[in-house]
Order: structure tokens, then sequence, then C-alpha cells
């Protein structure tokens, strides 16, 4: 009965935190790598920011308001336009597509062989 958190919520929260933080730290790294001049406390908003307005999205990922976001986000902070959109379309294509991507091919390589053996398990059986 004490009002001290229990360590679900304790560990939860740390983990949220470090993931916005390893999360910036990837938005810190592709700013620079396009000669964008964020600060990594910039683009930890950037990112925590990002992720909140993915959330609020109803279409999977978030895909087209995230990138509206972000894209919004780098022109506050007075990036301009052509590094914004270059770096939002690699930025997504690195936390969104290439990871879709990799999952597909992931689940078909581990569920398609079982669903292959199956299928001819069952064959073996008429």
């Amino acid at each position: 009965n004490s009002f001290l958190p229990d360590k679900v919520f304790t560990y939860s929260l740390l983990i949220g935190i470090l993931i916005n933080f390893i999360g910036g730290f990837l938005v810190f790294l592709t700013a620079q790598s396009f000669k964008i001049n964020l600060d990594f406390f910039q683009s930890i908003f950037i990112y925590a920011l990002s992720t909140v307005i993915t959330g609020l999205a109803i279409t999977p990922g978030g895909l087209g308001l995230t990138e509206g976001g972000l894209l919004g986000l780098l022109l506050f902070f007075r990036v301009n336009f052509p590094q914004a959109l270059s770096f939002v379309l690699v930025f997504r294509f690195a936390t969104l597509i290439f990871p879709t991507v990799l999952g597909i091919i992931t689940l078909g390589y581990f569920y398609g062989r079982s669903w292959i053996l199956k299928e001819r398990l069952s064959l073996k059986n008429i």
C-alpha cells in the first residue's frame, strides 16, 4: 500500500527512456549525414514527438502523418526543405520500410517452411 511504483512499471519506464535516447541518436546520426545542424536534445525531441504522431495516426505505421510531422518538425528547427525531405525519406525507410520487408522475409522463412512441411505430411497420409 505504498505509493512507490512496482518493478514492472519502473523497468518499462527505463526501457521507454532508453528507446527514445536510441531513437534520438538515430535521428542525430541521420541528420549529421545530411549535414543538418541538430543537437542531440533536438534529435531526441524530434524522435519522441514523431513517435507520438505515429501513435495518433490511423494508418498502418503512421504512414503519411508521421512523415508530415517529421518534415514539419525539421522545418521548425530551420532545416531547409530539400534536406528535410531527404532526411524524412531516408529515416522512414530505415525505421518503417526496411524492418517491414525484413519481417516479411523472416515470417516467410520460418512459417513458410513449417507450412510446406505440414503440407508434405498431409499428402503422405492420403
